[in-house]
């Protein structure tokens, strides 16, 4: 008896499937591939992409930091424009651990950590501390 249930779900399933036109099929195919392809792209964004971008400094506007991915790692580029006009530039490189950039400053590590709510950076450095805001 059970047998006979299982072979009678079974067929109702097969009958059910062979009637759908290929167009019902097809349509069911994408439906899931655009689901699993929405799900997959929320995992797929890189460790430290909400630092990538041009930044200016919160109290010292003459300073301009651009953050680019370098392969695994980051480049930090540094304009400070003095009330001369003359410009002063440098990069250095930087990693991301634990969700904070680390890079060379001198005998320490200076770090760059990203304020989600404010969408603002603060730059631990040798010479003090700064923050940063998001150019548009």
């Amino acid at each position: 008896m059970e047998f006979a249930i299982k072979l009678i779900n079974l067929s109702i399933l097969k009958t059910n499937f062979m009637s759908m036109n290929r167009r019902q099929v097809m349509r069911g195919v994408v439906a899931a591939a655009i689901a699993v392809a929405v799900v997959l792209s929320g995992c797929s964004g890189k460790p430290g992409e909400k630092f990538i971008g041009k930044w200016q400094g919160k109290d010292r506007p003459d300073t301009m930091m651009e953050i680019k991915r370098n392969g695994d790692g980051f480049v930090m580029d540094m304009t400070t424009t003095k009330p001369n006009g003359q410009t002063n530039t440098g990069s250095v490189p930087a990693t991301i651990k634990d969700g904070v950039l680390n890079y060379p400053n001198g005998p320490v590590t200076g770090t760059v950590t990203h304020i989600e709510d404010k969408d603002e950076l603060f730059v631990s450095t040798f010479a003090g501390n700064f923050q940063f805001i998001r150019v548009k």
